[in-house]
């Protein structure tokens, strides 16, 4: 079934490893049929920090404005990004707290203990990078970035299901073990979901 995907590499630095999964991701999406459409967090102009939090006065870049709009015209969600002290960078961060929105993202009823998820319908799917091996990660900081990406973020809002998809570590892997990360990227990317 063809799908609309949005592909955010979510690495603030351009020539990434990164940028290349996203590459491969959106060369297997396209070349399956799919639409995609590609940001990149490194060419976005927009303040990350919510200083009004969500009681608003602050007007959204022409950048959050786009992403809302491919958000809301995407079937598919795809972040790519690099963990960093066991989360996302801060620019993807500010991102998300600039852009998925009560009123957008979700909305509050009152008398209810949960929001509205807004973005219902939609699947997401993560790939990190990291330099901390797949076993410590899950063993010793119990998938903690994961978690937080999944329950805190993505499934608050309504995507489901949300996969994830973790290579590592990066800066020991040979050039093999990066082509087979980027044939799984490209595989993912035919599948897309």
């Amino acid at each position: 079934m063809k799908k609309r995907i949005l592909l955010l590499n979510g690495h603030p630095v351009t020539d990434s490893f990164v940028e290349k999964v996203c590459a491969s991701y959106g060369q297997g999406a396209s070349g399956a049929g799919h639409d995609v459409r590609v940001m990149n967090i490194a060419d976005m102009d927009f303040d990350i920090n919510l200083d009004t939090g969500h009681r608003g006065g602050k007007s959204l870049e022409a950048d959050l404005l786009t992403f809302q709009n491919n958000l809301t015209w995407c079937d598919h969600f795809v972040l790519a990004h690099p963990l960093w002290w066991g989360s996302v960078p801060a620019k993807t961060k500010g991102l998300i707290d600039r852009a998925l929105l009560p009123g957008f993202a979700f909305d509050f009823e009152e008398g209810a203990s949960v929001p509205t998820r807004l973005m219902k319908g939609k699947t997401a799917q993560v790939i990190v990078t990291s330099d901390t091996p797949n076993w410590y990660l899950k063993l010793i900081y119990r998938e903690s970035g994961f978690v937080m990406m999944r329950k805190q973020v993505l499934e608050y809002c309504g995507f489901e299901p949300v996969k994830f998809k973790h290579y590592a570590p990066i800066q020991s892997a040979g050039e093999q073990q990066r082509e087979k990360w980027l044939a799984d990227a490209r595989a993912q990317g035919i599948a897309a979901g």
